[in-house]
């Protein structure tokens, strides 16, 4: 599972240019974004993970846990990708 954490992190941190932190935490990977983005963008950025994490890795043994939060730390959404 810790594979796959860790090549999914990379592989977010190209393809989302934008100025996200991406880190490992325990079982799930979290991802930091500014709060106006949380507020307006957070549908648009689940959709590309999917889309990206799909494309990239389509045969899955684990499920993967993300975590997106905002920088403030008053908004967070956590959801799973589930193996396939």
């Amino acid at each position: 599972m810790k594979k796959l954490q860790r090549k999914v992190a990379s592989l977010l941190k190209t393809e989302l240019k934008e100025l996200y932190t991406i880190t490992i935490r325990g079982i799930q990977i979290e991802i930091s974004i500014p709060s106006t983005d949380f507020e307006t963008r957070l549908g648009l950025l689940l959709q590309r993970i999917q889309q990206i994490i799909e494309a990239y890795f389509p045969s899955r043994q684990d499920d993967l846990l993300i975590l997106i939060r905002d920088t403030g730390n008053r908004y967070a959404n956590t959801f799973k990708i589930w193996k396939s």
